[in-house]
């Protein structure tokens, strides 16, 4: 087995990652979602704080996906109360890829995030062909990938 300073000049990193806010909660389908909401909400600010980064400095967020339609205009009404409206916030979920796979799902949403700010080019969410009407007018998902 090679040691670190045997292969670390052919390691590629792909991103820094200043801040990881990970959420779950089983709030979603309950009737009290605005609960989870507010949660979610506070929990991202104060991750965004503290990696020193504004609100409109994201046009991108990974989100869990549930694919439901409470859930998913849930998770967009959170990430639209956090980052504004005054630009196209596009979301992203791994889980259309991969399926429901709890840590393991989050652990690829973070290499998806990572692969999206190094190519600039954001994948369509697979299956996705009509986005919720739910979800507030400045949140965009991709139904075809989309390149910046």
């Amino acid at each position: 087995m090679l040691s670190f300073s045997e292969y670390a000049d052919e390691l590629v990193f792909l991103a820094q990652l200043k801040e990881v806010s990970p959420e779950h909660q089983a709030a979603y389908t309950h009737p009290a979602c605005g609960l989870y909401e507010a949660h979610d909400i506070k929990g991202t600010m104060q991750a965004l704080q503290r990696a020193g980064v504004q609100p409109n400095q994201v046009s991108y967020v990974e989100c869990h996906g549930t694919g439901t339609v409470l859930g998913d205009a849930v998770e967009a009404t959170s990430v639209g109360a956090v980052y504004g409206n005054k630009s196209p916030v596009w979301l992203g979920a791994i889980k259309s890829n991969v399926g429901h796979l709890e840590a393991a799902a989050g652990v690829l949403g973070v290499l998806k995030a990572a692969l999206v700010l190094q190519t600039q080019a954001l994948p369509a969410n697979l299956h996705l062909t009509q986005p919720n009407e739910a979800l507030p007018p400045h949140v965009r998902l991709p139904t075809e990938t989309t390149f910046e």
